[in-house]
């Protein structure tokens, strides 16, 4: 009967460890790009200064390394997580592509600064569902199937 108990701890630390460093990677990337992001796209007025060429810059470069986050959380799976990430990178693209046509363009586009606030609140909502899947997946033993 010990022997089977630490065989199954063995069993669930082989599991989460490899996972949780994953899902940590993406969390960490997920909310630096909503840290960066939200304060401008909770005004939905922002002024143009909001969306500068630096501003737009460093939002690409986040939601390129959440893009690199998304593909290990895909592989490492579960599908329902995967999914999660997959909706949180979506947005975390269009968020950055956004910001760069109102930097690159100055222009005053109510759909385009309508689309960013929608895709940054997709992100920080999606990051939330992300976590609290992650909690629920590192839980998971794979015994209860």
């Amino acid at each position: 009967m010990q022997a089977e108990i630490a065989a199954r701890a063995e069993h669930r630390r082989q599991r989460r460890e490899p996972r949780e460093g994953v899902y940590k990677g993406f969390i960490s990337a997920a909310s630096a790009l909503v840290d960066h992001l939200y304060p401008v796209a909770m005004f939905d007025m922002s002024p143009h200064d909001d969306f500068s060429p630096a501003f737009a810059e460093r939002a690409t470069e986040l939601a390129a390394e959440v893009r690199k986050k998304w593909l290990e959380v895909v592989l490492a799976g579960p599908k329902s997580l995967a999914e999660v990430a997959t909706k949180v990178d979506g947005a975390s693209q269009s968020a950055a592509k956004a910001s760069d046509w109102l930097a690159r363009y100055r222009a005053d586009s109510d759909d385009t600064r309508r689309g960013f606030g929608i895709s940054a609140g997709i992100v920080r909502d999606g990051l939330k569902e992300f976590i609290a899947g992650a909690q629920a997946a590192l839980d998971d033993d794979g015994t209860n199937r």
